[in-house]
């Protein structure tokens, strides 16, 4: 319940407080000399801004800190990463790379994300590991979070998976999820109710279609 308060207490005071992606640009510019790039990313349909910064920033965490960058973030979903990062960790993060390279617009400075080469097998690889990861996901928080919320999150974090395969060439079963995306409608413009039996049926439809996707992104590794 406390957490429940905080939430709309946070909502209630940051909603009319957030403003645009070009708005953050040219604030952090004004007191940052060391982002090299900015670009307007799209992540799980919320607009993001993803911040690249300059190797010789020692602690970003620090840097994010600092007073008036922080009250500049806290309007707007973010992403900050190292140069050092990106060119070192795309085997790690090569699922997320990989959306934020096909997917965002590049607005400022250098194009980093242009001149990286995800290799496919990484790719893959961090595919099959979400998709499982999101099966065990789906286990757990069934237990603790309302279905209706479930099924909101399952949408969007499926939402690089389902890129990756479309440029892998990787053909993923979709009917179960596009019957959570017209629940999902519904129950956003209140067009229909659907019970905790329904809710959980469509959760249960998505966990044999994340089985499914596993192994059809684990046979591709024969093609590499």
């Amino acid at each position: 319940m406390f957490q429940k308060i905080k939430n709309w207490v946070y909502e209630k005071f940051t909603k009319n407080k957030k403003i645009s992606i070009e708005e953050v640009k040219n604030k952090l510019l004004k007191i940052n000399n060391n982002i090299i790039s900015i670009y307007s990313y799209p992540k799980y349909e919320t607009e993001t801004i993803v911040l690249i910064m300059q190797n010789k920033e020692k602690n970003i965490f620090n840097t994010i800190q600092q007073r008036e960058i922080k009250n500049i973030l806290q309007k707007i979903s973010f992403i900050c990463l190292s140069q050092k990062e990106i060119t070192e960790a795309i085997d790690v993060f090569s699922l997320q790379f990989f959306d934020i390279k096909t997917t965002a617009t590049h607005i400022y400075g250098t194009d980093i994300f242009k001149n990286i080469t995800i290799s496919n097998a990484h790719l893959r690889r961090k595919m099959e590991f979400d998709i499982r990861n999101k099966s065990i996901y789906l286990r757990q928080e069934s237990i603790k979070i309302p279905a209706n919320i479930l099924i909101h999150n399952i949408l969007s974090e499926l939402k690089p998976v389902i890129h990756a395969a479309q440029y892998l060439n990787i053909s993923l079963v979709l009917e179960a999820l596009q019957n959570v995306e017209e629940i999902t409608e519904n129950i956003n413009n209140n067009n229909a109710k659907y019970s905790e039996k329904e809710l959980l049926l469509a959760i249960s439809n998505i966990s044999e279609m994340l089985e499914i996707w596993a192994d059809e992104v684990e046979k591709y590794e024969n093609k590499l």
